[in-house]
């Protein structure tokens, strides 16, 4: 019967530090390795990481008896849970707030140059009717203001 116990607990501490590091894996694949991804992948990767983390660790909570593995899984709920309203605070100020978008091309020389960085207020630009996109945007004395995009622009053109 202890045998199996000693089993069960060692199989427990070794799911707990094989989930805690795949997470991190994840997250830092995800931000580090997949640059060209939109910000909006990212976030619901992360989320459902942080998600998923936090119900696997409160399971090996449930099923362990040892102290060391309870102690360890309390706080590896705390950091998932924290995860996961930070990031669910963080989409949510993406979504209706403020966006961050960068340069990818020079289309828009002398104004903005490839690679730089800019800020879209949503909030003020709720009178678009519709998605913040770079096409709905247009560039004023050094500060981009948001327009309604015509419907010609959203047709797909046949190129010869």
């Amino acid at each position: 019967m202890k045998s199996t116990e000693n089993n069960n607990e060692s199989f427990l501490i070794l799911l707990f530090w094989l989930l805690s590091f795949c997470g991190l894996g994840i997250i830092g694949w995800k931000f580090f390795a997949c640059q060209e991804e939109p910000m909006e992948t990212k976030v619901i990767y992360v989320f459902s990481t942080f998600l998923a983390a936090s119900f696997l660790f409160r399971w090996i909570r449930k099923k362990s008896s040892g102290v060391k593995i309870e102690k360890w899984t309390r706080e590896a709920i705390e950091w998932s849970d924290t995860g996961v309203s930070a990031v669910l605070l963080a989409f949510l100020i993406m979504a209706f707030l403020i966006q961050a978008f960068k340069i990818p091309s020079g289309s828009m020389r002398p104004t903005l140059e490839i690679g730089d960085h800019l800020f879209v207020n949503k909030f003020i630009c709720r009178r678009c009717k519709g998605s913040v996109r770079a096409s709905n945007m247009k560039v004023l004395q050094g500060k981009v203001n948001c327009r309604k995009c015509n419907s010609h622009v959203l047709r797909p053109v046949r190129r010869k």
